[in-house]
């Protein structure tokens, strides 16, 4: 029960920097789309 509550933090961080990182590739993208036009 211990490793599982350690685990579950962990896996929350690991899915809001999956998330994180999705919006900064979207915003670089938006600015890409920005400067070509």
């Amino acid at each position: 029960m211990n490793k599982y509550s350690g685990d579950f933090p962990a896996t929350l961080v690991s899915v809001n920097i999956g998330k994180t990182v999705e919006f900064i590739k979207d915003s670089i993208a938006v600015l890409k789309l920005i400067g070509w036009f």
